[in-house]
């Protein structure tokens, strides 16, 4: 019964969640506290504001899209809890000003479009294959240590300086809608897709 917006989980004895989606359905609260076993998480389109994961370390895909979060933790509750497993992450098209994750490490694809963040740490993103944080307001990207990056989407920023990895293995690179001059747009060979026009006022 969904009639107040509020959804929990009550398993017994045996059973393990392992999966679990909702897609255009309003919601306010969700507890997925329980879900100690849970590996794929699918919230889309449910206008809610905030959500507790600091118990779900089995997590392996998370995809929050659609929503009204301003912020989000998605780290554990404690270290025992830190979801070591976590590998693809969508939190496009919400409010978000803020999130902390888990732990850079272990991401392979980040999607952070159509948000507002201002400030976001790649540190430790040894992983990461593609990232899309296009329509936000970040002024400044540091990817120097995302060496097996193949797709990155950073349009539609602000974005003044792009910090790249001496070595690079990326094959699409959106940076348009920016504010890069021509000498801090990344020269980077071999890359098929490249789109890096138009940029607002290139002097």
């Amino acid at each position: 019964d969904n009639s107040n917006g509020t959804i929990s989980l009550y398993l017994t004895g045996d059973d393990q969640l392992t999966a679990f989606s909702i897609n255009g359905t309003a919601l306010t609260d969700i507890n997925l506290s329980a879900a100690k076993q849970l590996k794929q998480l699918y919230l889309n389109d449910t206008r809610m504001k905030s959500i507790d994961l600091g118990w779900n370390r089995a997590l392996e895909v998370l995809e929050l899209t659609g929503n009204d979060f301003d912020s989000l933790n998605i780290r554990g509750a404690n270290d025992a809890f830190q979801k070591n497993l976590l590998q693809d992450i969508n939190l496009s098209n919400n409010q978000l000003n803020k999130v902390t994750l888990n732990d850079n490490y272990t991401i392979h694809h980040l999607n952070l479009s159509h948000n507002q963040l201002t400030e976001l740490s790649f540190k430790d993103g040894d992983m990461m294959e593609s990232i899309n944080v296009a329509d936000n307001q970040l002024e400044r990207i540091e990817l120097s240590y995302c060496t097996i990056l193949k797709k990155l989407d950073i349009s539609n920023n602000r974005i003044v300086s792009i910090v790249m990895p001496e070595e690079h293995q990326l094959q699409s690179l959106h940076c348009e809608n920016n504010a890069l001059s021509f000498t801090s747009l990344p020269q980077l060979e071999g890359v098929a897709d490249y789109v890096y026009a138009p940029q607002s006022q290139v002097t």
